[in-house]
């Protein structure tokens, strides 16, 4: 009895002990293919660590290298940029670089003239002056100031213009310095402007060029302008040329007269009128 049933036993695990030596038989080879990958990654380590110890520390080298080249050229641009900023600076030459304001006819000094623009540039966030001066013995609300660069300039005259101040009632206006044969060219052309308003012309009509050396009236250039010998020369159009009554006028001699004597002034004596006391602060 006791046969039997251990015979029974034995064939109902015959199975079992079947699939246990194919789990045995799977699980070797797998420990076979784990140890094998193993072996392979240790040996793409040893080749990966042969291989640093190779370069050592190569490639840091020549980033730094790469680095300090890279900052040397900056370096070298910064470098020219400052020069050519410092050479552009020394040929501009100082109307360039110069505003003329008006309207301050209140103000008794050129430092009292000097102190309010240095505290109204600097509330309007503009570039600040590098010194003011004027061009007559006294003070009449004409007044000069410098600034490192015409964009400088330029962009103060423009802030001024927009915030229309004025100073006890009087608007005060701002522009650009000219060179002496402009200004004069502008004196006249603006002269000439008014005079022929007052002769019942529409000022709407009227236009003169941002050159300063050419009129026109209507659709046509009257007048183009040139300098000549320091003496202001006129080319009229035909028309205007052979119009008597107006070439012969002593409004238009007195115009031409104004403008002859400013370019007979002396450039070394432009100077002339200034007060270090006018002098800003930035």
């Amino acid at each position: 009895m006791a046969n039997i049933v251990r015979n029974e036993i034995q064939r109902a695990l015959a199975p079992m002990n079947e699939k246990l030596d194919h789990i045995q038989t799977s699980l070797g080879q797998k420990v076979e293919d784990i140890e094998h990958t193993v072996s392979a990654q240790g040996v793409r380590l040893e080749k990966l660590e042969q291989r640093v110890a190779e370069i050592g520390d190569t490639p840091r080298t020549i980033l730094s290298d790469r680095s300090l080249d890279l900052e040397g050229k900056v370096q070298e641009l910064q470098s020219q940029l400052a020069s050519l900023k410092s050479s552009e600076l020394a040929v501009q030459p100082d109307h360039a670089r110069t505003m003329v304001v008006g309207g301050l006819d209140s103000l008794s000094s050129v430092q009292d003239a000097t102190k309010w623009l240095t505290q109204k540039l600097s509330s309007l966030s503009s570039p600040p002056h590098i010194g003011t001066y004027m061009k007559s013995q006294e003070f009449r609300g004409l007044l000069f100031a410098k600034f490192k660069s015409s964009v400088d300039r330029d962009t103060a005259v423009a802030l001024l213009r927009s915030a229309e101040l004025h100073e006890s009632g009087k608007r005060i206006w701002a522009t650009q310095d000219l060179p002496l044969q402009k200004r004069a060219q502008k004196v006249f052309l603006m002269g000439l402007k008014w005079q022929l308003g007052e002769w019942g012309f529409m000022k709407r009509d009227m236009e003169m060029n941002d050159s300063y050396d050419r009129l026109k009236v209507g659709e046509g250039v009257v007048v183009s302008l040139s300098i000549k010998a320091q003496q202001l020369e006129c080319q009229w159009s035909d028309e205007w040329a052979r119009w008597a009554e107006f070439q012969n006028s002593p409004e238009l001699h007195q115009l031409i007269t104004r403008a002859n004597e400013m370019l007979q002034k002396d450039i070394t004596n432009k100077g002339k009128g200034k007060s270090k006391g006018g002098r800003g602060t930035a």
